[in-house]
């Protein structure tokens, strides 16, 4: 009697706490400040960033050589942190503050809420937006895209947890990469599948984490 009572005490907290999660959300409004503390930058995927960002900066550097970076949801500053390191310049933006005040100093980093359109008085070389995506609603999808699109000269490294992913913190618009590459096509960008084949070999020849082996994917500005 008390097992079962346990057990069902146990659903009941875990059937609360899904109900908590789905609600608390973007899809009804809650802001980015309120969803995003320390207990969400200090989780799991965070310390998979930190491990993997100087690898991913190298191949940024070898392989697109940008003289700067803009990084569009750049929670604390982990690939920030390391393309400064190599002398790259760079300027990031978070939808929280918490993930702000923890980036580099190095970088100049502000507050953004990405569900609005971002404009800068620049353009840059590269404008990375890492598994940011899938946590904005659907609705402002086609404005995040404009935001990274308006702000790069030539090229753009995005990812975005496919529908297939492993479930995630309010990852509530979770698309496949046509889905995507329809909308960067209307502000002249096309995927290309030369750099995001090396970058899927790179990723995959030095462990990195399963959204640059799985849905990691460069786009390029249309000539003319």
């Amino acid at each position: 009697m008390m097992q079962a009572l346990a057990i069902a005490r146990r659903k009941a907290r875990s059937a609360v706490i899904r109900v908590r999660r789905y609600f608390f959300s973007q899809r009804f409004g809650v802001s980015p400040e309120a969803l995003y503390g320390s207990e969400f930058y200090d989780g799991d995927g965070f310390l998979k960033t930190r491990a993997a960002a100087e690898s991913v900066a190298r191949f940024i550097q070898s392989s697109l050589a940008p003289k700067d970076a803009l990084d569009i949801g750049c929670g604390p500053g982990e690939y920030l942190r390391a393309l400064s390191e190599l002398g790259i310049a760079t300027i990031g933006c978070d939808g929280a503050s918490t993930g702000v005040r923890r980036a580099p100093p190095a970088s100049f980093v502000f507050v953004h809420d990405l569900r609005k359109p971002l404009v800068t008085n620049r353009k840059f070389d590269l404008v990375l937006c890492i598994e940011v995506a899938e946590h904005l609603p659907r609705s402002n999808a086609a404005t995040l895209v404009a935001s990274i699109c308006e702000n790069s000269k030539d090229w753009i490294l995005f990812s975005a947890a496919p529908p297939e992913a492993p479930p995630g913190d309010d990852h509530i618009n979770c698309q496949p990469i046509e889905f995507w590459s329809a909308i960067f096509a209307t502000h002249g960008f096309s995927l290309d599948a030369n750099m995001s084949n090396r970058l899927r070999e790179h990723s995959h020849a030095n462990d990195l984490p399963i959204w640059w082996k799985g849905w990691s994917y460069i786009y390029h500005r249309n000539a003319g």
